[in-house]
């Protein structure tokens, strides 16, 4: 099937071909957005990479000062998973005119469809995340959709494992194994970005 790219404002005509639209990467307040990337940006500029160093070196001789640790650090999107369902759903519904399938991807973490799938207008909700793979110096991430629910822990935990402990023949078998599952898609997200 052919890709196109499809504009809200001037493709109506191709657009109202279509009786469905899919929301397949959306975060809620459950997700961990990573501060790492402020100190690669920081180390490749010259004056920020000078500022971060010197605070560090006034920590170690004197004990006192911001040591900022952006690897540890991180922050959460502002709505709850309910919230952002609703979001993703009614502007699929209502600005599109379409029905609305939405999948919430939130970072390493399945808790927000876990949490929704307890209501009961909403236990079709799919088992998603974006997955952090870590590879070579880089990390990249991939949204994993619709894992079956009778073993979405497992998957869980094998994922969290292999992000924690990576090889790159242990990321191909997952990649593998999921690729036999026929309900679950996989997403390479943010293909664009600049690793």
């Amino acid at each position: 099937m052919p890709a196109k790219l499809a504009w809200f404002d001037r493709d109506q005509p191709l657009l109202r071909q279509f009786r469905t639209g899919v929301s397949i990467h959306s975060h809620t307040s459950c997700s961990r957005e990573s501060l790492e990337f402020i100190g690669r940006i920081a180390e490749s500029h010259p004056l920020l990479r000078t500022i971060l160093r010197a605070l560090s070196g006034t920590v170690s001789r004197t004990g006192r000062g911001l040591q900022l640790d952006f690897t540890r650090g991180y922050w959460t999107p502002p709505l709850c998973p309910r919230s952002a369902y609703e979001v993703e759903k009614n502007q699929i519904e209502q600005k599109l005119g379409m029905q609305a399938l939405v999948s919430l991807s939130d970072h390493d973490c399945m808790e927000a469809p876990l949490l929704l799938r307890v209501l009961p207008a909403m236990r079709e909700i799919p088992l998603s995340l974006e997955w952090t793979v870590p590879f070579q110096t880089s990390k990249f991430h991939l949204g994993v959709h619709n894992l079956p629910g009778a073993r979405a822990q497992e998957w869980m935990d094998e994922l969290k494992s292999c992000t924690a402990r990576p090889s790159t023949g242990r990321i191909c078998d997952l990649l593998r194994t999921l690729h036999t599952i026929p309900e679950v898609l996989v997403v390479f997200n943010h293909p664009l970005w600049n690793l």
